[in-house]
């Protein structure tokens, strides 16, 4: 979770905020390599540069996607 200053919480959310930034705070200092080397649980993504560099593959919009990816028909309501 990360805060921002536009949207409120419940003060049960703040307490549990709090709750985690201790436990990071604590692990910190006694497993300083642990906290170095997180997150150690995340989903790895490599990008594809590729169609960034071309025009025909943008899709602005999501019925562009649609329709660039041929599922404009099998999708209802679009």
């Amino acid at each position: 979770m990360t805060l921002e200053p536009t949207e409120s919480y419940s003060q049960a959310d703040l307490d549990e905020y709090a709750a985690i930034l201790r436990q990071i705070a604590e692990e910190a200092y006694t497993q300083p390599e642990l906290v170095r080397t997180a997150p150690h649980n995340s989903t790895v993504h490599k990008t594809q540069h590729e169609p960034f560099d071309d025009p025909a593959q943008w899709a602005v919009t999501w019925r562009a996607y649609l329709r660039k990816t041929g599922q404009s028909k099998s999708v209802e309501g679009v």
